[in-house]
């Protein structure tokens, strides 16, 4: 790798460390859990995945930052929230950042919001698919077999309100490659890696008309989205960047606090918040015992850990699954995890548990 860009590096992480970037940071985050050090680490994990974001201004990774926090979604990982794309600004001559929003994302500000709750959805060629509006409305689909083969025929999105009432929305796949046209990332990212994510996340979009009123985050999202998808990244609404140097030379930063590499940063963990205080009678139940050579057994192990991780999901907000992202190893799930692993996560979330500070 170039001297220039390892230079380039080296003033992004020092940018992204400085406490003030940090206090910017997590002066715009929900109160949802989620931290500065967290947001910053998941760009530095972005970086390694898509190194190409090394060649985006500083400005438009900052703004793009400073974007999915406000939202409190986590970039560039498995959740699969929203993600950052790098794209050629002809106008500046530059190459830029692209925050887009995936479905998942728009799912999970739903559930958040507790107005409503959105699922979606592909239909493929051969599913049996029919629908009805009017005054007796209904959806009906049974995918014919799981194959990635088939050509994408619909897509939809189903919002389900506390009452008990529905609403949907059908497109057509058409619909879908229109939208994806207007998109200035249309031959990059997820519309090329991930496109049934894309359309579903399209019929999402078209539905928006029936959402209620009223709720800034996902009024916030669709200003970022909608002004994202056309080239236009405005954070002005959610905070001052007068003042702030963005500097994308080679050369050094001034002042710039001794860092390590954006590698060995992405890999570090965040010391986590303070967990929730767990009284005497919240602690689980043990499992029975099961051991081998007077040690737990691996299945043993796995039960304690989805035991206490759903207690500690319970207690902190989050659900389950964000959970156990944040305590298993990259890419790997329970029924994989070595001996050795497992008993880490299980000491992981005993920490936890008992309000300790450690890195799980």
């Amino acid at each position: 790798m170039s001297t220039v860009i390892e230079k380039k590096k080296a003033n992004i992480a020092a940018f992204f460390n400085d406490p003030a970037r940090k206090n910017q940071i997590a002066g715009v985050l929900p109160k949802i859990g989620l931290t500065a050090d967290r947001m910053v680490r998941c760009l530095f994990s972005a970086f390694i995945q898509t190194p190409a974001l090394f060649e985006c201004t500083t400005e438009s990774l900052y703004k793009a930052v400073i974007q999915c926090s406000a939202l409190g979604l986590e970039p560039n990982t498995p959740l699969h929230h929203c993600v950052m794309i790098p794209f050629n600004n002809r106008r500046k001559n530059c190459k830029e950042v692209q925050l887009i929003i995936e479905y998942r994302g728009w799912i999970a500000l739903a559930r958040r919001s507790k107005d409503f709750f959105i699922s979606a959805d592909v239909v493929k060629d051969g599913d049996y698919f029919e629908f009805e509006k009017g005054t007796t409305p209904f959806l009906r689909h049974r995918p014919e077999r799981l194959s990635h083969s088939r050509e994408i025929t619909h897509a939809y999105s189903v919002l389900r309100f506390p009452d008990g009432s529905f609403d949907f929305e059908v497109i057509t796949k058409e619909t879908v490659d229109e939208h994806r046209v207007r998109s200035k990332s249309s031959n990059e990212g997820p519309w090329v890696t991930d496109y049934a994510m894309m359309a579903r996340k399209t019929a999402i979009l078209v539905h928006q008309r029936y959402w209620p009123v009223g709720n800034e985050s996902l009024a916030l999202a669709s200003k970022i989205d909608g002004e994202n998808s056309i080239g236009i990244q405005d954070v002005s609404g959610i905070i001052d960047t007068t003042g702030i140097e963005f500097s994308d030379d080679d050369k050094p930063a001034l002042n710039a606090p001794k860092t390590g590499s954006i590698e060995d940063m992405a890999r570090q963990k965040e010391k986590p918040s303070p967990p929730p205080q767990l009284t005497p009678q919240d602690q689980p139940a043990q499992p029975p015992t099961e051991t081998q050579n007077g040690k737990d057994s691996d299945k043993l192990l796995r039960k304690k850990i989805e035991a206490k991780a759903s207690l500690y999901a319970s207690k902190s907000g989050f659900t389950l699954g964000e959970f156990m992202q944040t305590i298993l190893p990259v890419g790997k799930g329970l029924d994989i995890m070595s001996t050795e692993e497992l008993e880490n996560s299980l000491t992981g979330i005993d920490d936890l548990i008992k309000g300790g500070m450690q890195d799980v």
